[in-house]
């Protein structure tokens, strides 16, 4: 053995080495009892390493194996097997276990190998346990509660996953124990006992916290449901609060964002209450009232055919309020409902129905289904942006002949208006397809129907050709990388659609613009009303918004109503309003708009090269230097105050979490302003400003040496310069020193088990109302949209919640932002650190090291 140490450290694999192994292997009486001695006694046994001297020898011994033929395994026994398993199983290099099991034969006698896994269990070592039922096919000897739900409650999320993908007979089980926590009602205290029951130990109170919300579960049992195609039927609890959860957000986006029109607000309803379960209508109803709507909510009592007297207390009391103030007739009873309807009774039931047939509106002349209820302000036409192109002009393609026709046209135009409408979904990340793709020229706006198109791929792929593909004809549009995405869908393949094909997206343009030249757009006032999407680009540029209720619609429903069609047009021909606009500012100001516009089309998702480690070129240039100028010599973060000009606030924070006095300039600084800070700087302080900035003032910037260039876009890459060009050395006693908010030094620490406690007191696992949990950050990326804050529809929430406890202070009585600590911060974390100026609060997960490399003093 020590001969065979000698030479792993002079050559480590090597062809010496393995024949020295083969000759061992053929020498020793019991090759299987000596290879196990060897890997034990190997370097790098314990700690595992992923390329070691026990894999190398176990590697050999399994070629030995083969060569020898089946008889080699007649030596094979119990105790060796359980030999094997030990070894295997006290080292962490998986690779190497493998190969144990497969040489040894240990799946052969699995079931002697039971006592080890349960073992494992009783040690709460679930995540070894996991791999290794895996490993030797032993999943039916275990059900969901020995280790798959405890590594659920230890937040061992992808040890689950990965287990369910190999054995997807556990994965039911799962959903429909999820499904039946969900059902209990307190899904905190639920899981807390569960945890109890199973002894698992170490569960963080933010994993309770977090299964204290209804949405927690949901998202899992959504998941699951997705990745293994399981039904809505087999888990009717979860349908249920995901209903609810999609009405909460429905009523938002109509009553309180006032941002989805009254058709488009009763398609999304009617496609979200497929099941008609009465729990998810009654909590529509109610909300409905809630909202003071009424009469929309007799629209969809009498629609779902609820009997009055079966309607919630409040929602009783609503409706007939209503009646008696509008003095109008009573409403019909159920069996005027069913009669007209020609539904039959029962109508609804108290569980989720399989039932998924059609259900006819009430007649047109009801005085409940009357279309002018509930008339909001945005819903007149007046002061939003019109079509400036006549209705005759907008033509819908949905036939063969028409698509012809459209390819003849579609090379005659060499600037188009592009824009894609997709059905939005509430069912996290499920598939959609694409339902319509706008094309605007300057006369004429067409509406391809794809799903009716989807059948001549053949016309596709000339379309594509033409059009799609060609770069000789720009397509403007806004947000591009998801209307790409979903155009990936068409029979033509979307991978084409790339660079060098003609796309110039306005979102990029403008930003660009923006940063670099500070552009003013005729109507830049009218911009803060409306956000950072198209919206705000077309108020700006064209004086009016763009009326988007529309945009939230069933764009798969056909025929398409004639508010969404004018809507669809008008959103892909505005596009070329806007650059015409963009682009004549431009000119008038001498900035280079068609280099910019061909830069821009042609970079997107090009390769550019990279410099290697020891490449000569440096990040940081001088202002007021040669750039040969004499190297930093090593200095700590101590000697260093920096100044970041806009548009590097996150520079600003990585420099601080090393501990370097750092202050920022506003971001809507003129360059008359800059220049005035540079001459007036402060002698013990460096600015440091991005070259876009600097070049576009470069000609009127004072020769002053404390002024740095910072070439690199990435914060990671401009940090790195930094430490290079300045030398700078940083201890593992300097990191986490100053508040990254706001650069304070008056910073205070506190242990886990403190901001647990904080946590605790803040965050009552009860009170909150069924379905009012107001959270689809993960239910609705399936829906075309411009970026909006979730800010302020989290504030409008209606006030069911109970009184907090008094706000956790700090001495200069700064509340502390307990709400900045997620769920998933790692077990290593054991302190806080928190801002007494500002009541910032941050913590050390051990990654900056990497990003610190060798300026990391602690790492030399």
């Amino acid at each position: 053995m020590m001969n065979l140490k000698t030479l792993w450290s002079q050559c480590k694999k090597c062809q010496a080495l393995y024949n020295m192994l083969q000759t061992q292997f053929s020498r020793v009486h019991q090759p299987f009892e000596k290879v196990l001695v060897m890997v034990r006694q190997s370097p790098g046994y314990n700690p595992s390493k992923q390329m070691s001297l026990a894999l190398t020898v176990m590697e050999q011994f399994s070629l030995w194996t083969k060569n020898m033929g089946p008889n080699v395994y007649d030596s094979l026994n119990p105790k060796l097997k359980h030999e094997a398993f030990q070894v295997a199983s006290r080292q962490r290099n998986w690779n190497l276990s493998v190969l144990i099991v497969e040489v040894y034969q240990l799946v052969q006698d699995k079931e002697l190998l039971l006592p080890h896994i349960n073992n494992m269990l009783k040690l709460h070592m679930y995540k070894e346990a996991c791999e290794w039922v895996l490993a030797l096919n032993l999943e039916d000897r275990f059900g969901i509660k020995e280790f798959l739900v405890p590594l659920i409650l230890l937040d061992k999320w992808n040890v689950v996953d990965s287990f369910l993908k190999k054995c997807p007979k556990h994965n039911l089980k799962l959903i429909k124990f999820l499904d039946d926590m969900i059902g209990r009602g307190n899904t905190g205290y639920e899981m807390t006992s569960v945890a109890d029951e199973l002894n698992v130990p170490d569960v963080k109170y933010s994993t309770f916290a977090k299964f204290g919300q209804y949405k927690t579960l949901v998202k899992m049992v959504k998941k699951l449901r997705a990745i293994h195609n399981v039904s809505d039927e087999e888990t009717p609890n979860c349908a249920i609060r995901h209903g609810i959860s999609s009405i909460n957000f429905l009523i938002y986006r109509r009553y309180s964002e006032a941002s989805i029109s009254k058709e488009a607000f009763r398609e999304m309803v009617l496609d979200n209450i497929k099941n008609r379960n009465s729990e998810v209508i009654q909590h529509l109803i109610s909300k409905l009232c809630a909202a003071g709507d009424p009469k929309e909510a007799i629209h969809w009592m009498t629609f779902y055919q609820i009997p009055f007297d079966e309607l919630s207390p409040g929602a009783q009391d609503c409706i007939s309020v209503y009646k008696e103030e509008e003095d109008l007739e009573e409403y019909p009873s159920t069996q005027e409902c069913s009669s007209y309807q020609g539904l039959e009774l029962p109508c609804y039931s108290s569980a989720s129905s399989n039932e998924s047939e059609e259900v006819d509106a009430p007649a047109e002349d009801a005085w409940w289904a009357d279309k002018s209820t509930s008339s909001f302000a945005h819903e007149d036409a007046r002061g939003y942006l019109q079509l400036a192109i006549p209705r005759s002009k907008v033509h819908m393609i949905d036939s063969e002949s028409q698509f012809e026709a459209l390819i003849e046209l579609a090379d005659r135009h060499k600037i188009i208006g592009l824009d894609c409408e997709w059905k939005p979904t509430m069912v996290g990340k499920m598939f959609t397809s694409l339902s319509l793709l706008q094309i605007a020229t300057r006369d004429n706006v067409f509406l391809l129907d794809v799903p009716q198109l989807n059948k001549y791929s053949h016309l596709w792929t000339e379309f594509s050709s033409v059009c799609l593909a060609n770069p000789q004809v720009i397509k403007v549009g806004f947000g591009l990388s998801s209307d790409l995405k979903m155009m990936a869908t068409l029979p033509c393949g979307g991978a084409q659609f790339g660079s060098n094909c003609g796309y110039l997206d306005l979102m990029v343009l403008w930003t660009r613009l923006t940063k670099d030249y500070h552009i003013d757009l005729p109507f830049e006032e009218l911009g803060e009303e409306y956000g950072n999407g198209l919206n705000r680009l077309v108020a700006m540029c064209l004086g009016q918004p763009l009326n988007k209720t529309e945009q939230f619609s069933n764009w798969d429903s056909r025929p398409l109503r004639e508010t969404q069609i004018l809507y669809a047009a008008l959103d892909a021909y505005c596009l070329l309003d806007v650059y015409s606009t963009i682009y004549e500012k431009c000119l008038r100001y001498g900035i280079p708009i068609d280099d910019i516009v061909v830069e821009l089309m042609t970079s997107s998702g090009s390769t550019k090269s990279k410099k290697s480690k020891n490449s000569k070129g440096i990040g940081i240039q001088p202002v007021g230097k040669p750039h040969n100028t004499e190297p930093f010599q090593p200095a700590s973060v101590r000697s260093f105050k920096f100044v970041c000009s806009s548009g590097m606030g996150r520079l600003a924070l990585k420099l601080r979490r090393c501990g370097i006095d750092t202050e920022t300039l506003p971001n809507h600084l003129t360059h008359q302003e800059l220049i005035s800070c540079m001459e007036n700087l402060e002698d013990n302080k460096i600015l440091l400003v991005k070259s876009t900035i600097y070049n576009a003032i470069k000609d009127k910037c004072p020769p002053v040496d404390r002024v740095y260039v910072i070439n690199s876009k990435h914060p990671n890459t401009q940090m790195t310069d930094i430490w290079t060009y300045f030398n700078i050395i940083v201890t593992k006693e300097d990191l986490l020193t100053r508040c990254q908010l706001c650069n304070s030094e008056d910073l205070f620490t506190v242990s886990d088990t403190e901001i647990g406690h904080q946590l605790n007191a803040q965050s009552p696992m009860t009170g909150m109302p069924a379905g009012e949990e107001y959270d689809h950050d993960d239910d609705l990326d399936g829906w075309s949209y411009e970026p909006y804050t979730d800010d302020y529809y989290h504030s409008s929430q209606p006030s069911f919640e109970p009184q907090l406890p008094r706000e956790w202070r700090t001495y200069k009585n700064k509340v502390i932002n307990l709400k900045k600590i997620p769920d998933t911060v790692p077990s290593s974390v054991s302190q806080f650190i928190i801002c007494n100026d500002c009541g910032d609060i941050c913590w050390d997960e051990e990654y900056f090291d990497v990003i610190l490399g060798t300026h990391f003093a602690g790492s030399q």
